[in-house]
This record gives C-alpha cells, sequence and structure tokens, in this order.
C-alpha cells in the first residue's frame, strides 16, 4: 500500500490544549484478558474479541504483566485518537502496548452513541479511509506518515445495523526501519472472523490429539492456602479473575487448556489432554505466576 504523503489531520493548538484536559475521559475496557499461548484479547463487557499472536513474540511476556493491557494509556496516544478523528464519548480503549515492543498500539471499539458530534467524527473517519477487502472479510484502513513513522489504521466494521453500528479500530505506529506489511495481515484475519454480525468468539477450541483418541482427563486442584490468601486482597484487588492454564513443559506458548476462575476462586478442575509432559500454573489476570506444577500424562 502506497503510504500518503500528506501529515496527519492538523487540530490546532487549541485542540491540542483540550485534548491535554479532557481526552483522559475516554472509557477503557473494563472487562477483558488474553492469556499466552491463545493470544486473542478478549474483551467480555464489549463482547469482542482481537487476534495479535503474530506481533506478541515471546520475548515480550514474563511472568508479572502482559504485552498488552486496559490500564489508563500515555497522553501520547490520546493525542493520536484525537488527532485521527475520534470521539472520546463513541469509542472505549481495549488495550494499548506496555513500552517493550519496537511499535506502539491501540485498540478501540466504537460504541453507538447519541452524541451527535460523536457520530459525525465516526462518519468522517469511515469516509477519510479506503475500503479494503479479500475473499473472507473487509476493512477500511489507511497509512500516514507523521513525524518520522509510518502509521496504519484500521477500521474493522463488526454490526451494520441501523444505530446499532459497532466496529472495532487498530492502530500501529511504526518505528524506525519497520513497515505495516505484517500488520495489514493481522488486520485481514481480523476482519475475516468478524464477517458475521454479532459473533463472539469461545475462550478456546478443544485441544487436538491427533490419531490418539483415547480419552484422558487431568484433574487439579490449586491449593487451598493459597485460593483463601487471595480472597483477603483489598476491595479494589479482588475486582481481578484468576486463571489456571496448561501448556506443553518447556513450551509456554503451547497452550492445551485455560479457564477463567472468579473470586472465590474453584480450587478444583479436570481438562482433557493428550499424552505428554506438561506445566500446570495458576495465574492472576495480569499475567502474575502464583503457583505452578508439572504433570506428565502416560
Amino acid at each position: 500500500m502506497k503510504v500518503k504523503s500528506r501529515p496527519l489531520p492538523y487540530v490546532g493548538f487549541i485542540l491540542l490544549l483540550i485534548c491535554l484536559v479532557s481526552c483522559r475521559s475516554y472509557q477503557l475496557s473494563a472487562d477483558n484478558f488474553i492469556v499466552r499461548g491463545d493470544n486473542n484479547f478478549i474483551s467480555r463487557d464489549t463482547r469482542t474479541k482481537v487476534f495479535l499472536g503474530p506481533i506478541l513474540t515471546s520475548e515480550l511476556w514474563n511472568d508479572t504483566q502482559n504485552p498488552v493491557h486496559s490500564e489508563r494509556p500515555e497522553k501520547s496516544y490520546y493525542s493520536l485518537l484525537n488527532r485521527l478523528g475520534y470521539h472520546k464519548n463513541s469509542h472505549q480503549i481495549l488495550f494499548t502496548n506496555d513500552g517493550r515492543t519496537s511499535y506502539d498500539l491501540i485498540g478501540a471499539v466504537y460504541v453507538p452513541t447519541d452524541n451527535r458530534s460523536a457520530q459525525q467524527r465516526q462518519l468522517k473517519i469511515i469516509s477519510r479511509l479506503t475500503k479494503q477487502s479479500t475473499d473472507a472479510g473487509e476493512w477500511y484502513d489507511e497509512v500516514l506518515e507523521h513525524e518520522g513513522k509510518i502509521i496504519y489504521h484500521a477500521l474493522i466494521p463488526y454490526s451494520n445495523i441501523k444505530f446499532m453500528e459497532r466496529s472495532i479500530s487498530l492502530i500501529y505506529t511504526a518505528h524506525e526501519g519497520q513497515g505495516v506489511e505484517d500488520f495489514q495481515q493481522l488486520v485481514a484475519t481480523n476482519a475475516a472472523a468478524y464477517q458475521t454480525p454479532g459473533i463472539y468468539p469461545s475462550d478456546m477450541i478443544p485441544y487436538d490429539c491427533g490419531e490418539d483418541t483415547v480419552i484422558r482427563f487431568h484433574h487439579y486442584f490449586v491449593p487451598l492456602s493459597l485460593s483463601l490468601k487471595n480472597q483477603s486482597l483489598s476491595k479494589k484487588e479482588i475486582r481481578y479473575e484468576y486463571v489456571i492454564k496448561a501448556f506443553r513443559r518447556d513450551h509456554v506458548d503451547d497452550l492445551v487448556y485455560y479457564r477463567l476462575l472468579q473470586i472465590p476462586p474453584i480450587t478444583q478442575g479436570a481438562f482433557r489432554v493428550c499424552k505428554g509432559a506438561y506445566t500446570l500454573q495458576y495465574t492472576t489476570l495480569k499475567g502474575e505466576v502464583l503457583w505452578t506444577e508439572d504433570f506428565e500424562i502416560e
């Protein structure tokens, strides 16, 4: 795709001041998660999913924080949203990245609103973008150059019902020497997943054991002392849920099972699994590992 040689739409000094004062009012997705190995950012409060696998390399994950999150982003992200024409009353931020990547990333969802100004801004954004399509799906996008960086801006519609239109926006800022071709392919993959209005993907498909058709189950027990400890957290902390997950031992990205745990957490369960050696982990929703054990299936 040819990069447009024009700058981002100019908003003026006054609008920039307004952004610095008020654009922090963008709503954030409050009920969401991403699990290493699945790599789908799922927002349950907006009923949306964004596949991020190809850009979430192993180096970006650690045991204390996921590479994308829904915490308050830096001012530069709000400034970029405003420059691209977004309105705080009609968009909810799904995620941003945490600064450990060689690119910047914003995910947002358009939520229908009665605010006329917000509606007009949304229409202006769509009219400015170029429609793209494949046999699998369609989306709108543009490639802009700003301050020496390439910005790929995409909008994926997933509900065209009048007065209930919804769309996901993905904004990728490439740093020096980077292109946007891989991210364009990621957008195409997500567009293909949203061709059925109202689709909401399940957590994870059953693990395929290939020709091995014997059904085996692994039963797990989270230590009672650990679950009781989590119940004693402050009210602010216990709003977060927990995850029990299993992956092939020494292959942390090869996820075979995961389940979200409410507060108080369920301390035992079972799941189908193939032959092999595995690691089971109990983590916070943000990715911090609280407990782990190895097990084998013969």
